[in-house]
């Protein structure tokens, strides 16, 4: 638009390039000669871009390249628009259609992480229309094109740029000259000017995402035993001020409600919830009805000298005429009504998941003050289990890590087992 707006107004488009020439340092002219020549510089519709991401690192590079060098460049001519910019409560599914429905151009953020997820293919087809006119392009952050075209040959076809100097001023190059028609000389050099700054916080975004055990096994503390002062059962129930969130094939035994011992501990966590409808508690286990995750938990206890029965947890969990079952248990010991808010505020939520992990407990995972505690899934059971420890105030990243992992399982691989 600016292109053809200009053109009408001077015969010919040179004076696009004789204008950004003379303004390397304040691209205000553009804009300044489009009002001049129009009543009203609204006339000039944005352009719609689009940033796919899947996974955290991605996102954080995606959320860098949108605030930290498209919006400030060509924020007067782009819109630009990232997934997490939807707010609670809206229609996620349906806003992302309608933006990817609407976008001129779209930039997809490919992390080894993300490269064969179905959510990165997923919105790359909804931007298919964007590839056919060649404005659709991959930002490669920690993988090579030769990855990409094993590992996703779809997206090989796309335009793919490195995540460098090089690499981003050859898309803003794309951005500037394919899709706003207009010389790039001027953001090259702004982003010339800045690129120190740029590169060093995609380089901070990158190591805070680096796999754990390389980078953080040295800052993990570690206690020789589950004591009453940390991850035991109760006494967990009483260090927790909102959220618990269980995961692991391990925490399939707290829900034997089958044993006294058990289904006391059970009780005393009901009643946490019963004294404030706030509080919630997830377990997040691994699915022992799967026969892929029996059978490989089984290969791998009989080397450990353990044994493995689901008969009771069938019974706490799955046969609603057992005594033992969940309901029944909360009804006979803390009446219906318990049971009813309980339900109705959401309070404990049980889901199942295709995978053996090791056994997490994370303590109010959303508060500056979150706790983690982890067990080896191969480590001895009980209260000589070793325990692995850290928190959200001392390391940041790595508790991240953990829980966004974790935290991912929880809403997009896994089943519900309780309530139905």
């Amino acid at each position: 638009m600016v292109k053809k707006i200009i053109t009408a107004n001077t015969e010919d488009d040179s004076m696009v390039k004789k204008i950004v020439a003379a303004n390397t340092e304040d691209d205000s002219m553009v804009k300044k000669i489009i009002a001049a020549n129009t009543e009203d510089d609204s006339m000039v519709k944005k352009k719609q871009g689009f940033l796919s991401w899947s996974g955290t690192l991605s996102h954080e590079i995606a959320l860098h390249i949108k605030k930290g060098i498209i919006d400030p460049l060509f924020g007067d001519y782009i819109e630009s628009f990232i997934s997490s910019e939807i707010g609670v409560g809206s229609p996620f599914v349906s806003e992302i259609f309608k933006k990817l429905i609407k976008s001129d151009f779209g930039i997809v953020c490919i992390t080894a992480e993300n490269i064969e997820k179905p959510w990165v293919s997923f919105e790359c087809g909804g931007l298919i229309k964007n590839m056919e006119k060649e404005n659709l392009y991959v930002v490669l952050v920690d993988v090579s094109f030769e990855m990409l075209g094993r590992l996703n040959p779809p997206l090989s076809k796309v335009q793919a740029v490195n995540l460098d100097k090089g690499g981003i001023i050859n898309l803003i190059k794309k951005i500037s000259a394919g899709i706003l028609q207009i010389e790039s000389v001027m953001y090259e050099i702004k982003i010339h000017e800045g690129w120190d700054k740029n590169e060093k916080d995609f380089a901070d975004i990158i190591q805070r995402h680096k796999p754990a055990p390389n980078n953080y096994y040295k800052q993990i503390k570690y206690m020789n035993a589950i004591d009453d002062s940390n991850l035991s059962i109760p006494s967990v129930f009483s260090i927790y001020k909102k959220n618990l969130f269980f995961a692991g094939l391990n925490h399939s035994f707290i829900l034997d409600l089958t044993i006294s011992e058990q289904k006391d501990n059970f009780l005393s966590m009901v009643d946490t919830l019963l004294t404030d409808s706030s509080k919630k508690v997830k377990i997040l286990i691994s699915d022992i009805w799967d026969e892929y995750v029996i059978s490989s938990y089984k290969s791998m206890i009989q080397k450990m000298s353990r044994s493995f029965e689901t008969d009771n947890l069938n019974k706490s969990l799955i046969n609603k005429d057992s005594e033992h079952y969940i309901e029944n248990v909360i009804t006979k010991n803390r009446g219906e009504e318990s049971l009813r808010k309980i339900k109705e505020y959401k309070q404990l939520e049980i889901r199942k998941i295709k995978i053996i992990s090791d056994t997490f407990v994370f303590v109010d995972p959303k508060s500056d003050n979150g706790i983690c505690y982890f067990s080896l899934f191969t480590s001895p059971g009980g209260r000589s289990r070793p325990v692995f420890t850290f928190n959200k105030k001392d390391d940041n990243s790595i508790f991240n890590i953990y829980y966004n992992f974790i935290e991912e399982g929880w809403h997009n691989m896994s089943d519900p087992v309780w309530p139905i």
